[in-house]
């Protein structure tokens, strides 16, 4: 008997979340985000990567998060957060890496769909262009959380962020 009302519970569970959001917390970070993904895979290792598949299709209709916070890939020559919020700013910053910011402004700001939005203490630089967008999202302490994405319209994009409007 407990095992059929499990099944109900679960299957009504997921029947009523079809179509809806979802909280996500994710580095300390609260986003609301899609529901009826059906994959769910993490890198959380070196990498710290959480990736949703929503379809069958690898490597399409993907949202991705990478905690970015203490990347060293790159030489940034100042912090990460501010790095990516000069990139996407008329910020001058002398300590950041200049030649990495030209060649990194090609990539996330040449002709593409460029956007600033701040929320309390974030600000979330979105970069759009064909075929994919990407976002950065700055907040305290020099916390940097990239997010991916190749199916998600702008709109959808800025409100998975509503949940930091009460952080």
């Amino acid at each position: 008997m407990k095992t059929i009302l499990a099944l109900f519970i679960l299957i009504f569970s997921c029947s009523s979340f079809a179509g809806q959001s979802i909280e996500l917390i994710y580095s300390n970070t609260q986003f609301k985000i899609p529901a009826g993904f059906s994959v769910i895979a993490d890198a959380f290792g070196t990498d710290n990567i959480l990736v949703f598949r929503y379809g069958d299709v690898k490597s399409k209709r993907y949202l991705t998060f990478t905690d970015m916070t203490s990347d060293s890939s790159v030489e940034y020559g100042c912090g990460v957060a501010t790095f990516y919020t000069v990139l996407f700013s008329a910020r001058k910053d002398k300590t950041c890496n200049k030649e990495n910011l030209m060649i990194l402004s090609d990539v996330f700001v040449k002709d593409r769909d460029i956007e600033v939005w701040s929320y309390g203490s974030y600000q979330i630089s979105y970069s759009s262009g064909k075929k994919d967008s990407v976002v950065f999202l700055a907040g305290p302490d020099e916390k940097l959380v990239k997010i991916d994405t190749d199916f998600l319209e702008k709109e959808q994009v800025k409100s998975m962020f509503s949940g930091l409007m009460r952080n």
